[in-house]
């Protein structure tokens, strides 16, 4: 679960491979969830709050970015991780993407 840094969206991952977005001041859900093929392990927005990145567990362990301003649209996957992602940061400049994985 993540919120973005403007305060306007709340994304929330599940064991079904879905990510929730709702507004974070009233939890009303905002558009159609996001599908992923397995279980989400994270979901992380970028500082800028223009990116949201998703990673996935085994056995995909894709990391996918989404673009906000563009609705959501997928923008870019990280395939190739040889294990559970459990940890996704951006650098400051919302550019470079830091992953953590469990062995």
């Amino acid at each position: 679960m993540d919120i973005s840094k403007d305060g306007k969206y709340l994304a929330v991952g599940s064991k079904l491979g879905d990510v929730f977005l709702f507004d974070p001041l009233n939890l009303k859900p905002i558009g159609k969830s996001l599908k992923l093929p397995h279980e989400v392990s994270i979901v992380k927005f970028s500082p800028n709050s223009e990116y949201l990145a998703v990673g996935v567990a085994p056995p995909s362990s894709i990391v996918t970015v989404f673009s906000v301003s563009k609705g959501f649209k997928e923008q870019s996957k990280m395939k190739g991780n040889p294990s559970r992602v459990i940890h996704i940061d951006f650098a400051e400049n919302s550019i470079v993407i830091y992953i953590s994985l469990l062995f």
